[in-house]
């Protein structure tokens, strides 16, 4: 569930993406057309090129933050599929809107005060629809504009994980040129180019067809990007078993393909039969899965100035980063005993963060009197299963490390393995265990060459591999028959009792 750090994070960053997008468009527009000497072909040649430019940036820089919608319609649907889900701000979709036609107005302003324009102003640029006498003149510009956004829908439904933000800058770039419009897809970008009398700007009385053009367009491509999904491999393989006549297993032809027949439940009447599923393949597979690296924390288990848990946390983190990780690490230093002090401390508050910010987690810790350290067990102990609706552990995938002074080990690993399973994690086969830890590391706190070290790049490939099989669909993982029984409040109150 996201954090109320992150949840401020995505907000200003959709701010930001949509002030830069804007700022772009309409200072570039002013530029060239000023610097074309009355050639709209090369004024629209020079806005179309900075357009493509700004949005890739913005996209690549943001996107990790919030998303990178830029954009009501895009936000509208993603709202739709579920992509707020993890957050437990209602109407959280309300407020990404809100802030991108904040961000808009508030780029078209900053271009306006750039060039030495009067900040507040109104665009007279008529784009089909009505003219200035009120008399209708045409429909082209409006069904441009439906075609542009269907197609931007399209592009970011479709796009391969870690290429949606070249392929919407391509897609922008190119409805430039072949849309009567010059592919505005935004409502918030109308808004924003209403507040600018320039090339790149819309009148007001041409602005609700666009925006009604762009909310048609948005539907048809959510439904185009459906029609051309391909079958998931069950029911392909479902398809292809019925072409060939060959009946199927019932627990084939239900749970995995999905087309669960009702189930039998003469034979279970301890069981409430509107709370009872049938696990299904489909749902493990998402419609489109999520495109930001994967987010991993690590936490470590001790305080000395030089610390072995500490380094070899450091080092799993930098093979994290090259795998295309991002990374956190919380430094336990200030965090006070678990229930010494109220949840609201700044310590506790930052892990807590940090926890449900995460995707998957690395614990680091020394073997001390043959188990863990306290700092390590603190650091879990202040992790509670679940915060209200928030869950900061459960479904996210879990690797453990130790380091020993003296020969191999395994007391740690296999007791933090233990904790991460009564965590609902989902803990990975592998561990590392590093013997004799003072020699294994130089003077400058890197890990020296050795097994021990190739075991700790098998364990972060391992977990990147789980984490990025899992984060998607990790809410359906840990929806529970017994949970599904009880009310939020009472399970807030079972998983989070004060004293037992």
């Amino acid at each position: 569930m996201i954090d109320r750090v992150n949840v401020r994070r995505a907000l200003l960053a959709e701010f930001i993406g949509t002030a830069g997008l804007l700022c772009a468009v309409i200072g570039s527009g002013i530029m060239a057309e000023r610097l074309s000497g009355g050639n709209n072909g090369v004024a629209l040649l020079a806005n179309t090129l900075v357009t493509v430019f700004a949005l890739y940036v913005l996209i690549e820089t943001l996107g990790p933050a919030s998303g990178a919608h830029f954009n009501p319609v895009v936000t509208l649907i993603m709202w739709s599929k579920g992509r707020f889900a993890h957050v437990s701000i209602q109407y959280f979709a309300i407020y990404y809107i809100a802030l991108q036609l904040l961000g808009a107005v508030a780029g078209a302003w900053a271009a306006n005060l750039m060039f030495d324009l009067p900040i507040l102003q109104f665009s007279s640029k008529l784009r089909g629809g009505f003219d200035a006498a009120g008399q209708f003149t045409s429909w082209g510009q409006w069904v441009a504009e439906g075609i542009a956004t269907a197609g931007l829908i399209f592009v970011i439904l479709r796009s391969p994980p870690g290429k949606a933000s070249l392929l919407v800058a391509c897609y922008i770039g190119a409805a430039y040129w072949f849309t009567a419009s010059t592919s505005f897809a935004n409502p918030a970008a109308v808004l924003g180019r209403m507040m600018s009398d320039s090339f790149a700007g819309i009148a007001p009385a041409s602005a609700l067809g666009f925006v009604l053009a762009q909310a048609v367009g948005g539907g048809a491509g959510v439904m185009l990007a459906r029609w051309l999904e391909p079958l998931p491999p069950e029911k392909l393989h479902l398809e292809q078993t019925l072409m060939t006549n060959i009946t199927l297993p019932h627990n084939l032809e239900g749970g995995i393909a999905g087309n669960t027949p009702p189930p039998d439940m003469t034979d279970l009447p301890n069981v409430t039969e509107a709370l009872f599923t049938v696990p299904s393949l489909a749902r493990l597979m998402p419609a489109v899965p999520a495109a930001h690296p994967p987010r991993i924390l690590l936490l470590y288990g001790s305080l000395r100035e030089r610390s072995f848990s500490r380094l070899l946390s450091e080092e799993a983190a930098r093979l994290l980063v090259a795998m295309g990780c991002e990374t956190r690490t919380f430094n336990p230093e200030g965090l006070p005993l678990a229930d010494s002090a109220p949840d609201t401390h700044p310590k506790v508050q930052e892990l807590r963060d940090l926890a449900a910010w995460s995707e998957g987690m690395v614990w680091s810790s020394p073997e001390r009197h043959g188990a863990m350290t306290g700092i390590m067990k603190t650091q879990i102990d202040w992790v509670p299963l679940s915060l209200g609706a928030v869950r900061p552990t459960q479904g996210k995938t879990l690797a453990v490390m130790q380091v020993s002074g003296g020969s191999q080990s395994f007391n740690a690993v296999n007791q933090l393995r233990v904790l991460g399973r009564w965590m609902r994690m989902i803990t990975i086969p592998n561990q590392s265990s590093v013997a004799k830890a003072f020699m294994e590391f130089d003077d400058a706190g890197r890990m020296k060459p050795s097994a021990y070290y190739d075991r700790v790049v098998d364990v972060m490939e391992e977990l990147v591999k789980f984490t990025l099989l899992t984060r998607d669909v990790s809410p359906y993982l840990v929806d529970r028959y017994s949970e599904r029984k009880e009310s939020a409040e009472a399970l807030s109150r079972r998983v989070n009792q004060r004293a037992i």
